[in-house]
């Protein structure tokens, strides 16, 4: 981190800000007083990262010291490496893709029943989306209606959870917390697939409790809100 702009030169500086404004849907960049800028992988359960470390000029030229994992889709291991300022970003913009095809992969232990339940969720929400869903972000409104929305849910699953269901519904609440810390960084369509996944899950613990967290928030409502046009998190409710 950075303390005094003015210790540090501002060819730099320029360097830093490039790399800031560099966006991922699947990291975030985190504050840290060891390194320049760190990045990390969205996904509680991933201890993949991007650190630059500290930098050196000479003739003229910007150098990072930096550090990345995993190192590559067959390496899991830290990789350190020096290189000119301008060409770490495609260091990142490849680390970006090793996270990409972690999330596009499908895990063999994941449930039929939930994967089908959340394609249905999903194909009947997609159509209301820009067709860029996949590069834009909800609005700052949005957002804020949205965690309303999941706050709402939250406190239905635990209102629904019995000795019986405890281990189903705690997962769920895990990633409906997940998708609440990380809405902000997500774009519609992976913001829409976690509302779809957290609604299949739902629905495979039972119907009575799907209709306290889904159906009780009437369809026509949470199609409103994902078009951004509610004006009351309120209205979600019947």
């Amino acid at each position: 981190m950075i303390k005094n702009k003015y210790d540090v030169p501002l060819a730099v500086l320029e360097e830093l800000k490039n790399l800031k404004q560099i966006e991922g849907n699947l990291f975030k960049r985190v504050k840290t007083k060891e390194s320049l800028i760190r990045f990390e992988h969205v996904n509680p359960l991933s201890d993949s990262y991007f650190e630059i470390k500290t930098y050196s000029v000479g003739n003229d030229i910007v150098h990072f010291e930096f550090e990345f994992k995993p190192t590559s889709k067959f390496n899991l291991n830290v990789n350190r490496l020096t290189a000119r300022g301008k060409i770490v970003p495609s260091y990142l913009k490849n680390w970006e893709s090793i996270l990409e095809g972690y999330d596009d992969h499908e895990d063999e232990s994941d449930d039929p029943i939930v994967k089908q339940y959340e394609k249905e969720f999903y194909e009947d929400y997609i159509e209301i989306l820009e067709q860029n869903a996949d590069s834009t972000f909800f609005s700052y409104d949005q957002q804020l209606k949205l965690d309303g929305y999941l706050e709402k849910v939250a406190l239905l699953l635990e209102e629904g959870k019995t000795e019986k269901n405890a281990s189903q519904v705690d997962e769920i609440i895990s990633d409906l917390r997940e998708l609440r810390e990380t809405q902000t960084v997500l774009t519609k369509n992976k913001v829409l697939k976690g509302l779809s996944k957290i609604w299949a899950k739902t629905r495979k613990v039972g119907i009575s409790l799907l209709k306290k967290v889904y159906e009780e928030f009437t369809k026509e409502a949470i199609k409103r809100l994902v078009s951004g046009h509610l004006d009351d998190i309120g209205n979600l409710m019947n």
